[in-house]
């Protein structure tokens, strides 16, 4: 999935998704769970997806300005459904877009890390995403750099051969910093 856009009419939001069959299974029915913060709601794509197939499905869902006003984010996944057998490869079957502006970084997983762990962002424009690890005195352990398109990310560091403790990743964009604690056990 990609490219979820967000569309309006007089009355209200609505959202188009970008999904594509990048495997070899035929699904016979797709599920969409949305995100919504507060609640969540599912909706089902019947028509097959061969593979490689691509198309915009312009989702049932539709928001008044009241129910969108709040709403940080919208998070969709796919959940593919075959009788046959099921997916094993699901890492792009997860799409997000802000709906507020401005970089969102979500809670980092799993944390206490034991051998790799997850730093899931938007981002609402194209930019260098820079991170840094660093021990609870300030010293630098890794440095990381991604120059990332706009949308929702999940991006992956492994470990390695880091000792146990506490340290904090300091995340750089567009000259401003967050930075987020990371026990290691």
């Amino acid at each position: 999935m990609s490219n979820l856009r967000i569309t309006q009419d007089q009355d209200f939001t609505g959202f188009v998704l970008n999904i594509s069959n990048r495997g070899t299974l035929v699904p016979e029915r797709l599920d969409l769970e949305i995100d919504l913060g507060s609640y969540a709601v599912t909706e089902t794509i019947e028509e097959p997806l061969l593979p490689e197939q691509n198309r915009n499905v312009a989702l049932g869902i539709k928001l008044t300005e009241e129910q969108i006003r709040g709403l940080a984010k919208i998070c969709i996944r796919a959940i593919p459904h075959n009788d046959v057998a099921n997916e094993t490869y699901e890492n792009n079957n997860r799409v997000c877009t802000n709906i507020e502006t401005g970089l969102t970084i979500m809670e980092i997983y799993p944390n206490p890390v034991v051998t790799q762990f997850t730093l899931p962002i938007i981002l609402p424009e194209n930019a260098v995403l820079s991170l840094s690890l660093e021990q609870s005195n300030g010293q630098n352990v890794e440095a990381y750099s991604y120059d990332l398109e706009a949308g929702y990310h999940e991006i992956q560091l492994e470990r390695g051969n880091i000792k146990p403790g506490i340290y904090f990743l300091r995340i750089r964009y567009q000259g401003k910093e967050t930075v987020k604690k990371i026990i290691f056990q």
